[in-house]
């Protein structure tokens, strides 16, 4: 083997071993990236660009079985995938890049998306990866996931001259695990955040309040009346307005808030940097939304209304809690469907930790 390059002979007998392999295999020159080598596993996965619509992943829950989930990624699992990794790297979990290596796409024809995050720039520099799960560019806006590994290939005076990849296909093996995943995320009947996604996503802004200091409302919203609905018209006519509800609050809330439903005919919003004059102001708006808007389901018209409690975290007090944030939420609920519903209440300690007038806010 010579110190610049690989023999023919290597890559002959390497051939022979890999070309029948079912795993994908390539080898690349370091550090100039060139493809040295790709097996017939290889060249199928980046033949393979089928062009399908993802929209049934994007936001909602697959209908379709798994044999026929899309081959191509959707952008949420691409952005999912990319934080994740960066996430990875600022932690210390990935190896750090080698100084001074710059990999070009037009390299190896199809390059990595990780490789703004280092992967990339590892593999041309010939550095020894272990397996790890990376999202895979196949240009034309088309992706796949694969398991990778590399290994470098040394010449005669001991220098890397290059890098050995071995990856497996497991675009589909990811998009089970999106599907199984987004079932557990999203409440079957409203499409919304299912209890245990909201509850978790809603721990997290907390979280996130208490370190940036920010401030964060919590907004619990109860249908007015729902029983009665069941009970007069039947669950089919309750199922559409709890449908109808969820997908109207959906299409009025802020790109960054959080909503789900927790449970029978009560949701939750976590309304994040967000003051509580803010946040009783976007409830009156949300309230105001509900009760002009008409359902009609199953040969019945009908109009509804909307009861909310309002809190606000105390970033001051370290003990304050998403439980006693939503707590006091709850109390406030309470209070307006005892005033006579359709109205937001505001809780009292979220007045008092505020510098706002509580004669105007609390009904």
């Amino acid at each position: 083997m010579h110190s610049d390059k690989l023999d023919n002979q290597v890559l002959t007998q390497l051939a022979r071993a890999m070309d029948a392999s079912s795993a994908c295999v390539m080898v690349i020159g370091v550090p100039t990236g060139d493809v040295l080598y790709r097996n017939d596993a290889a060249l199928q996965f980046y033949s393979d660009q089928r062009k399908v619509d993802c929209s049934s992943l994007t936001n909602k829950v697959a209908n379709s079985a798994f044999d026929s989930v899309p081959n191509e990624l959707t952008d949420a699992e691409i952005t999912e995938y990319l934080f994740a990794w960066q996430t990875a790297l600022e932690g210390g979990q990935m190896p750090s890049p080698s100084s001074g290596v710059t990999l070009s796409p037009a390299q190896f024809g199809s390059t990595l998306l990780a490789e703004h995050f280092s992967l990339g720039e590892q593999m041309v520099s010939g550095a020894q990866i272990g397996s790890v799960e990376a999202v895979i560019n196949l240009g034309a806006s088309c992706y796949k996931w694969g398991a990778l590994s590399a290994s470098p290939m040394y010449g005669e005076d001991g220098s890397v001259i290059a890098n050995l990849i071995i990856w497996h296909d497991i675009t589909a093996q990811k998009h089970k695990e999106r599907v199984l995943q987004q079932a557990a995320d999203y409440d079957p009947l409203t499409n919304v955040f299912s209890r245990q996604k909201i509850m978790s996503l809603a721990h997290r802004c907390v979280e996130h309040s208490k370190v940036s200091g920010s401030s964060i409302v919590c907004l619990m919203l109860d249908i007015d009346n729902f029983k009665s609905i069941n009970d007069q018209y039947g669950h089919a006519v309750g199922d559409v307005v709890l449908q109808t509800f969820a997908a109207t609050l959906s299409k009025n809330i802020r790109s960054s808030d959080v909503f789900g439903r927790i449970g029978g005919e009560e949701f939750l919003l976590i309304a994040p940097d967000t003051d509580l004059t803010e946040g009783v102001g976007f409830a009156e708006k949300l309230r105001q939304v509900i009760e002009t808007m008409k359902i009609s389901a199953v040969d019945v018209e009908l109009k509804i209304s909307t009861s909310i409690g309002v809190s606000l975290l105390d970033v001051n007090n370290e003990d304050d809690s998403l439980e006693d944030l939503m707590l006091s939420a709850d109390q406030s609920l309470y209070r307006a469907k005892h005033l006579g519903r359709n109205r937001v209440c505001v809780s009292r300690a979220a007045i008092q930790s505020s510098a706002v007038a509580p004669i105007a806010m609390y009904n």
